[in-house]
C-alpha cells in the first residue's frame, strides 16, 4: 500500500500500521477527499486509486474475511454477495470523491499513468516490486504500509513477481536449467538484477544484494523480512 505521507498528515490521519482496517482505510480516503487538494491539472485529489477494478485488491479484501478467489480448479471461492459488498464499498467511495474517477482509472496502465502517479490520488494498492517507482516519480514523502485488514486478519501473502519456466519439449533442457539456476542462485546474476524484480528468492543472494540497497528498495527488503 503506497501512500502520500504529506496528505495523510494534512488530513490528520495516522500513518497506516499493521492491523489497520478496511474501515479505517475508507475513512482516511474520505478525509483526504474533503481536503479538496488540487492535482497538477487542477482537479480535486482523491483519497486513493479505485480498487474496484483490481482483482488483487478484491482478493486481499476477500482473504482478510476468511474467503478466497477459487475453491478449486473449476469453482469460484466467493459468492455474488461477496462481490456485491466489495463493489458497493468501492462505488460509494468513488461517488464521494474518496476514490479516483473511472475515466482516470481506465487510463492506468503503469505507475506513471495511474491516478496516484498522475497526482490525482493520495494512495494506491501495489506490489512491493513496482513500489520504488512511486517515490522515484513523486518524491521521498511517498511511503508504503501493509494493506488493510479485517479485524486484524491479514489477506496479503507472498507471491512471486514473476516465474521462470522451461518448455517441456525444449531441445536444450540442460542448458535451460542452467540458465534458470544462474538467474536464481548465482551471486553474479544477483548483483546485476538487484531488487528490480523484488526480493531475490535465494536468501543468500538477497542478503548479499541487500548490503547495497538504499531508500525504497531497502525498505522493501526489511519489510519482507519482518513479514
Amino acid at each position: 500500500f503506497a501512500y502520500d505521507t504529506r496528505l495523510y498528515r494534512k488530513a490528520g490521519a495516522a500513518a497506516p500500521e499493521p492491523g489497520w482496517t478496511w474501515r479505517e482505510w475508507a475513512e482516511v480516503s474520505r478525509k483526504i477527499a474533503r481536503l479538496r487538494e488540487r492535482s497538477p491539472d487542477g482537479r480535486p485529489v482523491a483519497g486513493a486509486n479505485d480498487g474496484g477494478v483490481n482483482e488483487d485488491v478484491f482478493e486481499v479484501w476477500l482473504r482478510s474475511r476468511g474467503g478466497r478467489l477459487y475453491a478449486s480448479q473449476t469453482r469460484l471461492g466467493f459468492t455474488e454477495d461477496d462481490l456485491t459488498e466489495f463493489w458497493t464499498l468501492c462505488d460509494e467511495l468513488r461517488k464521494e470523491g474518496a476514490a479516483a474517477r473511472a475515466e482516470d482509472t481506465s487510463q492506468a496502465t503503469s505507475t506513471e499513468t495511474s491516478p496516484m502517479g498522475r497526482g490525482l490520488a493520495a494512495a494506491d494498492f501495489t506490489w512491493d516490486a513496482p513500489f520504488p517507482g512511486y517515490p522515484a516519480l513523486l518524491g521521498d514523502h511517498v511511503h508504503f504500509a501493509p494493506v488493510p485488514t479485517t479485524g486484524g486478519k491479514q489477506g496479503a501473502y507472498f507471491k512471486p513477481s514473476m516465474l521462470l519456466g522451461v518448455g517441456a519439449h525444449t531441445r536444450h533442457p540442460v542448458e535451460a536449467a542452467r540458465l534458470v539456476d544462474f538467474l536464481l542462485n548465482d551471486p553474479r546474476a544477483g548483483d546485476v538484477l538487484g531488487f528490480s524484480r523484488s526480493t531475490p528468492p535465494n536468501r543468500t543472494v538477497a542478503a548479499r544484494v541487500a548490503k547495497t540497497l538504499k531508500g525504497a528498495e531497502r525498505d522493501i527488503y526489511q519489510y519482507a523480512r519482518r513479514m
